[in-house]
């Protein structure tokens, strides 16, 4: 013991199984020696043999935890033998559950909020202001706030969001966030935030419209030419809005009334309301316009539609109203649904009652009706889903109204009672009508249907209206690992990269793959990843190739994003690596690439070594001249490597940062890669206990004859060590009490011929 502790790289069967000498986690012998049980570096699990030499490859032998700390190891199931993988039994998943930490609770974020003017001009930053939100976790627990832009008349776009919080004295998380300059339009920006455990906050949604900025012409000087006006402003049209029925019976004509939308600059300027059709599960549809409008008395254009022939099912209906100008409203969208025709039992003829004398007459209470409400068709697990455009209609006012009564029913379950809406405000216009806030939380992946149905003080209820929704679990945890470094024609090649989906390996669609130069733009890779195979843990497994032979040298990343069959995505995954273009005739082995990775690092190195270093190892495209690159930052040309093709040896003048030199290197067109020739000090794995070896065998060449002896056992696949295997000598000559034998030597095996008959 005590001759290994004084020598920690010592070799052969001395040799520890691990060993806190050495801080990289990528020396080979280490590899493997060790692996991460439960993938986020806090459970590890020691092989009780050499990985090497050949081990059982159970990983079960001595498991240990880290606490106030987190390791780096390859993970467990990339090494452990199939045969004995014991974290895949009942025993071993408790067990492995039992180690992992005791989590604090999360709470979602809630309570987000910001502000935005209603107008701003085409051309004009469209910036945030009041941008907050809580987490009770703190404001360090929240990840990011996700923002999607949506313009009249067209398809939402997803932005990207911000991650950059500022914790204020009242517990809040303040951000910042701008939009780019818009086109004139009408929009919608959506926003949710995000916490590190994946929960939501409530969903915001903002209205505001970009106008064409005025431009007030430049006086021309007096001439008798009377000055040109300005142009007029265009307005534009506001306050669409009309009504269908929650239920029609098929055949029945779909009348929509109270048909009107306002311009300020007259019913004139309107030219048209475009409708959309949508039937649950399918696209939108375009219909015909609606073009003829007739001026109100206050100055309204109203307007008249109708739709026929609709087979059974729900519908939405889409409107957006349009000046001559090209201006566009705000979006209508109202919901509906087509019943079956259903033959009536005929009701036997009462007998009319004789006329009794006439009551004080009482108004009659009228059942409420027209009850509305819309969902977006796509929601994730958990956040909370705010329904809009409600309406209900009672004609004995809004204030008679007593709740709307709502139910759920998930695909495959049952209809469950949820919390009712109670809360009403008339509207301004028409104190018959009035709406209603509600907002569904915590729901589980999966296809919903709402239901709901409005009740007045009396009990009389409306009909029932329906609307549906998609709660989906987007795809997380995608991994994959590429080398550090490749050459230009090689492929990069994976195998055993991962996803997973809660819904299912069978729900996965894609994963989409493309290259980024350092500071330049994406590269799209034409083919997407599409097969998957589930795995023991239900991760989906893939596999990916790309040839980089389109790519120029430098310095990449390969990302992706893996996507689901509902469209949902999952956080960017990245990899980097540099190209270089001439390996030489005999490559690199995967050891090289790790070593030019590693010397790169010059975060790596004692910072006191580092600074004394002045020479770099620089990686040239072929045909480029070394001594006028290394002459343009002020550098001399020491020559080649000798080594590797194409490879020089830089000196800088002394007192240089070594990390402006990484940065000069970097800017350079030629240079593919670089790293600082620190000095390393080798030593020894096993120096001879002879003491004329120091003193006579100094000079001797090393033939490295130990490299004949790296047999591969074609039936293991594992190098021969010689474990258990006597080698014999036959010479003229043999020191066996010398030091380096006498403790391998067997006598009960030896003879000596020359002096014994």
């Amino acid at each position: 013991m005590q001759e290994v502790f004084d020598n920690p790289d010592i070799g052969g069967d001395k040799r520890p199984l691990f060993s806190l000498s050495s801080l990289n986690p990528n020396d080979a012998w280490l590899y493997g020696q060790i692996a991460d049980v439960d993938g986020v570096g806090l459970v590890f699990s020691l092989e009780d043999q050499r990985v090497d030499t050949g081990s059982d490859g159970d990983y079960q032998d001595v498991i240990f935890k880290l606490t106030g700390a987190t390791g780096k190891a390859v993970l467990l199931e990339e090494v452990i033998n199939p045969a004995k993988d014991w974290t895949t039994s009942e025993g071993g998943k408790k067990f492995i559950d039992s180690l992992k930490p005791n989590l604090q609770k999360n709470t979602p974020p809630q309570d987000l909020q910001f502000d935005l003017k209603a107008i701003y001009q085409t051309g004009e930053a469209i910036e945030l202001t009041s941008g907050k939100v809580i987490d009770g976790n703190g404001a360090i627990d929240l990840a990011r706030i996700d923002f999607s832009l949506q313009k009249a008349g067209s398809q939402q776009t997803n932005l990207e969001g911000t991650t950059n919080f500022t914790a204020d004295s009242q517990g809040f998380a303040t951000f910042s966030y701008s939009l780019p300059a818009l086109a004139a339009g009408t929009y919608e920006l959506k926003a949710i935030a995000y916490d590190k455990a994946g929960a939501t906050s409530n969903t915001v949604i903002k209205s505001f419209t970009v106008k064409e900025a005025t431009v007030t012409p430049t006086p021309t000087p007096p001439t008798p030419t009377p000055p040109t006006p300005t142009p007029p402003t265009n307005t534009a049209p506001k306050n669409l809005q009309f009504d269908v029925l929650p239920a029609y019976k098929i055949g029945e004509q779909i009348i929509f009334t109270g048909g009107k939308v306002y311009d300020a600059d007259g019913v004139d300027n309107l030219e048209k309301v475009e409708f959309y059709r949508m039937k649950e599960g399918g696209e939108w549809v375009k219909l015909i316009n609606a073009e003829n409008f007739i001026a109100d008395s206050q100055g309204w254009g109203t307007f008249s539609y109708s739709l026929s022939d609709l087979s059974a099912g729900n519908y939405e209906v889409k409107a957006i109203a349009h000046d001559k100008a090209g201006d566009t409203s705000e979006t209508v969208i109202k919901s509906f649904i087509v019943n079956e025709t259903t033959t009536p039992t005929p009701t036997p003829p009462t007998p009319t009652p004789p006329t009794p004398t006439p009551p004080t007459p009482t108004p009659a209470n009228q059942s409420p009706e027209k009850l509305q409400f819309s969902l977006p068709v796509t929601y994730k697990p958990n956040e909370a889903i705010q329904l809009t455009s409600t309406r209900v209609f009672d004609a004995n006012g809004a204030d008679n109204l007593a709740k709307v009564d709502f139910w759920l029913q998930k695909e495959g379950g049952e209809w469950t009672d949820i919390s009712d809406a109670t809360s009403f405000t008339p509207d301004s216009a028409d104190d018959r009508w009035a709406t209603f806030n509600y907002t569904l939380n915590g729901l589980d992946a999966g296809k919903y249907k709402l239901r709901g149905i409005a009740y007045d003080k009396s009990g009389a209820a409306s009909d029932e209206a329906f609307s549906t929704l998609l709660v989906n679990s987007a795809p997380g945890n995608l991994q994959f690992r590429t080398l550090p470094l490749y050459t230009k024609g090689e492929k990069i090649s994976f195998s055993g990269a991962k996803v997973f989906d809660s819904e299912g390996v069978g729900d996965i669609a894609k994963v989409d793959f493309w290259f980024q130069k350092e500071g330049g733009e994406k590269i799209e890779i034409a083919n997407d990843v599409t097969e998957f195979t589930t795995d023991s843990n239900g991760f989906g497994r893939f596999k990916f190739s790309e040839s980089l032979s389109a790519l120029a040298p430098g310095r990449y990343q390969l990302s992706a994003i893996a996507y689901d069959k509902s469209g949902g995505a999952s956080q960017v995954a990245s990899e980097k690596f540099a190209l270089i273009s001439d390996p030489g005739e005999d490559g690199l082995s995967d050891e090289v690439r790790l070593a030019i990775v590693g010397a790169a690092n010059i975060d790596s190195y004692p910072p006191e070594a580092l600074a004394e270093t002045k020479e770099w190892v620089v990686w040239l495209t072929p045909g480029q001249s070394s001594q006028e690159l290394a002459a343009r930052i002020g550098a001399i040309d020491r020559g080649d490597t000798g080594h590797i093709p194409n490879t020089f040896i830089w000196e800088f003048p002394e007192g240089i940062n070594p990390k402006e030199v990484a940065a000069q290197l970097a800017t350079i067109g030629g240079v593919e890669y670089a790293y600082p020739q620190v000095p390393v000090s080798l030593r020894l794995l096993h120096e001879s206990k002879d003491k004329l070896y120091s003193t006579y065998q100094w000079n001797l060449k090393n033939a490295n004859l130990p490299a004949a002896w790296d047999i591969i056992n074609p039936a293991t696949s594992q190098t021969v060590r010689g474990r258990g295997v006597t080698i014999g000598i036959v010479d003229d000559g043999l020191e066996y009490k010398h030091p380096d034998l006498a403790s391998r030597y067997n006598p009960n095996l030896s003879w000596d011929f020359s002096d014994k008959r």
